[in-house]
């Protein structure tokens, strides 16, 4: 019996392909055209390593990989289009040969073997043609999936960036708010009536002092009697930050710590390895500086008296140091150590 002539390319390729690939003969497919390899070794070879603490190279390694992942499906899809190209040109010579049928018997038996050895050529070669689209497709949908991501990786690589950017412009201006601290010319003069002076009556402790103008020198005449700046004392060592050199008091958390003397707040903030940090400016050049809290109570430009609450502790221990302009003096010796 004749096939039909208007049976379908399609179901004529899909009946000649299913068989075909079922064959023992058939060669396991390695690689579909020598031009490019997919494998996923290949993918993480060309993938480019970000540096870790790089806001700006992570975006552009995200970037990076989807222009890659792009390019990679592009190639894809005219490989998959060469492929299929081969698949349907080879389907309809096998469609040809097949329909021959015995005719080559009349040419003897060389030429019947010369007819089914093209045949058997031309299917290893169909079979090998539709595993390469069958690849190339599952491919390429993968791919076409992690473009899709890619978008999200960029814009979190991106959020992360301007977050790391606002961390950084943070941190410098804690800096050099931190560093301003220490200038008296910094901070504006308050236009009101001045404190009394040092250990007047009416300076009561614990209480915070937010009107007067700069207090009376008297700070220098408090060395070896400053009290301890943290409420109910502690153990305590000595220790150094940074560029300056003070002690640690080793007090529980949630203990209070306290303005050792009257003084203006210089600094309220964060700055580096300090942590939360409060800077005291009593006036002529002596600061008090105070570290690692938990929490910090007054803000830039009160005046605190002394015994004023400025923070507490949350578990680390207190840094304190006393501070002649932006050199460390010996903190024990201002405490009577």
């Amino acid at each position: 019996m004749r096939t039909p002539r208007r049976l379908s390319f399609v179901a004529i390729v899909l009946a000649m392909a299913l068989p075909v690939v079922a064959q023992p003969t058939a060669a396991p497919y390695a690689q579909p055209h020598a031009a490019q390899p997919y494998a996923a070794d290949s993918l993480a070879a060309s993938s480019t390593e970000p540096a870790p603490d790089a806001p700006e190279a992570r975006v552009a390694a995200a970037e990076a990989e989807k222009v890659r992942l792009q390019a990679e499906v592009d190639a894809l899809a005219e490989q998959r289009a060469q492929s299929e190209a081969s698949l349907r040109s080879r389907a309809r010579a096998l469609y040809r040969l097949r329909r021959s049928g015995m005719l080559p018997v009349a040419g003897g038996f060389d030429a019947m073997l010369g007819h089914l050895s093209r045949v058997e050529r031309l299917e290893r070669m169909v079979a090998r043609d539709v595993r390469s689209v069958r690849f190339l497709r599952q491919r390429e949908e993968s791919l076409r999936a992690e473009l899709e991501l890619s978008d999200g990786r960029i814009a979190e690589a991106r959020r992360e960036a301007d977050a790391e950017r606002a961390r950084a412009a943070e941190q410098a201006q804690m800096a050099a708010s931190f560093a301003m601290a220490f200038d008296p010319r910094a901070l504006p003069a308050l236009p009101v009536a001045p404190l009394p002076p040092l250990g007047h009556p009416s300076l009561g402790h614990g209480t915070f002092r937010v009107h007067g103008a700069e207090p009376t020198s008297g700070f220098a005449a408090l060395r070896g009697r400053l009290p301890l700046p943290v409420r109910g004392g502690g153990a305590m060592r000595e220790a150094s930050r940074e560029d300056g050199r003070g002690v640690e008091l080793l007090s529980p958390a949630g203990s209070g710590v306290v303005a050792v003397a009257d003084g203006r707040v210089a600094f309220a903030g964060r700055h580096g390895a300090l942590g939360l940090t409060v800077v005291l400016d009593h006036g002529d050049g002596h600061y008090t500086l105070y570290s690692g809290l938990a929490q910090a109570a007054p803000a830039v430009g009160e005046w605190v008296g002394q015994g004023a609450r400025l923070g507490t502790l949350g578990g680390e221990p207190l840094y304190f140091e006393v501070r002649q302009g932006t050199r460390s003096t010996d903190t024990r010796a201002w405490i009577g150590l």
